[in-house]
């Protein structure tokens, strides 16, 4: 028996105007706590789907059931204040100070006014925005990654159970949008809400999502499953297709970063400022300030080149995809691992990564064959 949270049942969408409907007969059950990511091409109706749920748009037959009750027919607007929701480019009211952005549904919902403040407060501190920084400002004076976390703050403010995230990190640069994907997944442990997040982006999909569930034209699910079963078993050739051809790689942001994967180098402790003129007889060494790394010293051919890094932090949901992405990014041997009072944890390595996919593809192949004995004895299976 699964903890089903949000439970669409032949939900349906037909705008005035055109014939074919945009959403058909969609059934699709959202578990208590996980995040559900709905990916498909353009137009495939997930975007339309999700604002179902908090009837922005109104289905034209089906029913929506969110913890065992009907909301099909529920006021709209009592509705919508249950229910978070995050847009691209946070939709902020640009007439609006930061503090009323955050507050506006703790407004409608007549909080009392001693405690809108303090809860404003508590949401920017949550993002990693300094209330007293960022409390009067307005959304012109902060940067695209700034007006997103105020956006999940406004999102999160009245403290809703479900949360509706449509293409939230879509409008931000690459190095930003991954950071606030990290950030958001470590606050999700934290606050571990019901969320519904659309994307066109399947790698986004992958590493956001507990659950994905590939669209195709009209939200008919193709397939819907854990990320990592999505990857090593496509269910057709849509879903193949839609994959790519690198999603053996994608599945390396299924595996976290863990204390045995790590080696040591050689480290060499520097003073501040000095990175450019160290020497080390070494031909990767890591540089240390103050017992911190600050990147790596590497030979090229006679001479030595510093190479500057930011360090991946233990804990915090670094997967092996993101110590990747630092090598290449650094053109670095190793990625640097950190602890959480920013100290040198230790180095991760390519052949470090093999090892862990080698023994996580292992572990899977004999986990996914105890499962399906399970399933031909005639018991459920549970992802």
């Amino acid at each position: 028996m699964t903890d089903t949270f949000i439970d669409l049942r032949g939900l349906t969408k037909t705008f005035p105007g055109h014939r074919d409907p945009v959403v058909d007969n969609l059934d699709l059950a959202v578990r208590r706590g996980e995040i559900v990511v709905l990916v498909g091409p353009s137009g495939c109706g997930k975007t339309t789907t999700m604002k179902m749920i908090n009837r922005l748009v109104e289905p034209s037959s089906g029913s929506i059931v969110i913890d065992g009750q009907d909301v099909t027919a529920a006021s709209p607007n009592e509705l919508r204040r249950s229910i978070g929701y995050v847009i691209q480019q946070a939709g902020l009211f640009p007439h609006m100070r930061v503090s009323d952005n955050v507050a506006a549904v703790l407004h409608l919902l007549k909080w009392p006014k001693n405690k809108i403040g303090p809860r404003v407060d508590e949401m920017l501190d949550l993002v990693g925005l300094d209330p007293s920084v960022y409390r009067d400002r307005y959304p012109k004076a902060l940067s695209g990654g700034q007006m997103q976390r105020v956006g999940v703050a406004r999102a999160l403010a009245a403290d809703p159970p479900i949360m509706l995230m449509d293409e939230p990190f879509g409008a931000v640069d690459p190095i930003v949008r991954e950071r606030l994907q990290n950030e958001f997944l470590r606050l999700q442990q934290e606050i571990g809400k019901t969320i519904v997040f659309v994307t066109h982006d399947i790698a986004e999909a992958v590493k956001m999502g507990d659950r994905i569930a590939i669209l195709r034209e009209r939200s008919a699910v193709a397939q819907y499953d854990v990320p990592a079963r999505i990857l090593a078993g496509p269910a057709d050739d849509f879903v193949r297709d839609f994959l790519g051809e690198n999603a053996e790689l994608r599945a390396l942001s299924l595996l976290d970063v863990a204390p045995q994967m790590l080696s040591t180098l050689p480290v060499l402790a520097i003073e501040p400022g000095t990175a450019a003129y160290a020497s080390s007889p070494h031909l990767a060494t890591v540089l240390t300030e103050a017992g911190r790394p600050v990147g790596w010293l590497v030979a090229d051919g006679a001479t030595q080149r510093f190479l500057p890094v930011r360090p991946l932090m233990m804990g915090e949901k670094s997967s092996l995809s993101d110590a990747l992405n630092q090598m290449v990014r650094a053109g670095a041997p190793a990625a640097l691992v950190v602890d959480r009072d920013g100290r040198l944890a230790g180095c991760l390595d390519f052949a470090a990564i093999q090892s862990a996919v080698a023994l996580a593809t292992a572990a899977d192949r004999a986990a996914q064959t105890a499962v399906d004995g399970v399933e031909v004895a005639g018991v459920e299976r549970r992802g």
